[in-house]
């Protein structure tokens, strides 16, 4: 048995007459390698309580964006459990801030890697401390709200020319690469949103 943490990105429900499977979820799953994020897991069939209650718990989190934890069958991909995560253990990543002034914005349909149209939409974001750095803003993580409200803060800084404060984890990728993934956004200096470690460089508050 294998299983994986994600976002549920979509439904699909066949005639039980249908050659395929008759019911199929497709699951983003952040901790995967680029191009292959993307997981589709299934149920033979749906006539029972328990597999009710299963599609039941995975419409809710598809509805609501909640992080799912899937317990499934590695030969034949049937879901064998499913538990609703209220935090994700795949987000135990580094986390730093970084101090300074917003030198670009852009918002784009695709994910880290170029071309790779599976990965969510992201806004990428320069920030000017010592030197320019590059992180990036996740825009169809489950707290769409709050990414939303992030994003037109970084924009008002950018505006403004105004200082901002950000928190970000170090998100490994492939490679041996990371990138700086955005968690939150502060106008001002004042570090209220540190976890205790400034990037280098950052000049820090007075």
């Amino acid at each position: 048995m294998g299983e994986i943490y994600g976002f549920v990105r979509a439904i699909e429900s066949r005639d039980p007459s249908h050659t395929a499977p008759p019911f199929v979820i497709e699951l983003y799953s952040p901790t995967a390698k680029p191009g292959k994020r993307t997981k589709r897991f299934q149920l033979e069939q749906v006539c029972d309580n328990r597999e009710l209650v299963l599609v039941s718990v995975l419409r809710d989190a598809l509805i609501h964006c909640l992080p799912v934890k899937i317990g499934y069958n590695n030969d034949s991909k049937l879901i064998d459990s499913v538990e609703v995560r209220t935090r994700t253990d795949y987000e135990e990543w580094q986390k730093e801030t970084i101090i300074g002034k917003i030198k670009m914005i852009s918002v784009e349909e695709f994910g880290l890697r170029e071309g790779n149209i599976i990965n969510p939409n992201l806004a990428t974001v320069v920030i000017l401390s010592g030197s320019s750095v590059k992180l990036f803003l996740n825009l169809q993580r489950a707290e769409r709200e709050t990414k939303l409200a992030q994003l037109s803060l970084l924009q008002q800084a950018y505006k403004d020319q105004s200082d901002v404060t950000l928190k970000y984890e170090n998100r490994p990728v492939g490679g041996g690469k990371t990138v700086k993934v955005i968690l939150g956004v502060q106008l001002g200096t004042t570090p209220e949103i540190s976890p205790g470690k400034t990037f280098p460089g950052t000049p820090r508050p007075r």
